[in-house]
């Protein structure tokens, strides 16, 4: 009998106070449907808003609910990889805890990597973001496209899950660097000729809270480190 992989959502959270508890909920109603093994990781970055007071109620209740609170505000992609750190699924998927990504979704990425695949990307297939930030999307994936050769549509896709051992292989090095962890994961997969797809998700509106992403230090951040990149894959050629 063929062993039922265990998966895990890692779910990164900085004052998401009113949409985190949703977000929980829907993941676990979700994965207790489709998985008999199952972690809910939620890593707090030292919110400052109630997010830490409803996890800790939630997690009288949601028995696969971990919850994992760093020191100080680390930013995305060091909080991200505190979730890899800390569980030992088979599958590991992660996603934003704004709710502009559907926790349903995770079941469908996660599919694909049980296929064979070592990466699953979620594709926004109806993006309901403003004009501008469609537009610089757009031109972020174009750079990331000439850059290192990722084809995938949506890099920067807050939605993803990993055949366990992948982030291991990768190695990320620009852990300071918040918003570049889609960025460097995918073209170091790429380089390394891992298996790569991507599936259809929804995505909405954000109707709470307010976005992390500043704009200027996105694309500051994002060419700086690109060059950095581009640098360390070419010294391995």
């Amino acid at each position: 009998m063929e062993k039922k992989p265990k998966v895990a959502v890692i779910i990164p959270v900085y004052n998401e106070e009113k949409s985190i508890e949703r977000v929980v909920r829907d993941a676990d109603r979700h994965f207790s449907k489709h998985y008999d093994h199952y972690d809910i990781l939620v890593v707090n970055d030292a919110s400052t808003d109630s997010t830490l007071k409803i996890l800790n109620g939630l997690k009288k209740e949601i028995k696969n609910l971990k919850v994992y609170t760093n020191k100080k505000n680390m930013g995305k992609t060091q909080t991200v990889m505190r979730g890899f750190a800390l569980t030992n699924a088979d599958i590991i998927s992660f996603i934003d805890a704004d709710y502009q990504y559907d926790p349903k979704d995770l079941v469908a990425v996660i599919a694909k990597v049980r296929e064979g695949y070592d990466i699953c990307s979620g594709k926004r297939k109806n993006r309901h973001d403003t004009i501008y930030r469609k537009i610089l999307s757009k031109g972020f994936n174009l750079f990331n496209r000439a850059m290192f050769g990722i084809k995938i549509s949506d890099v920067n896709c807050g939605l993803k899950a990993f055949k366990r051992g992948t982030m291991d292989k990768i190695k990320l090095k620009y852990l300071k660097a918040p918003w570049f962890i889609d960025t460097e994961t995918l073209a170091k997969a790429y380089k390394q000729h891992l298996k790569i797809t991507e599936v259809d998700i929804s995505h909405y509106h954000r109707t709470t809270g307010k976005s992390k992403i500043k704009t200027y230090a996105l694309v500051t951040e994002t060419l700086f480190y690109g060059l950095l990149l581009k640098r360390d894959l070419m010294r391995k050629n």
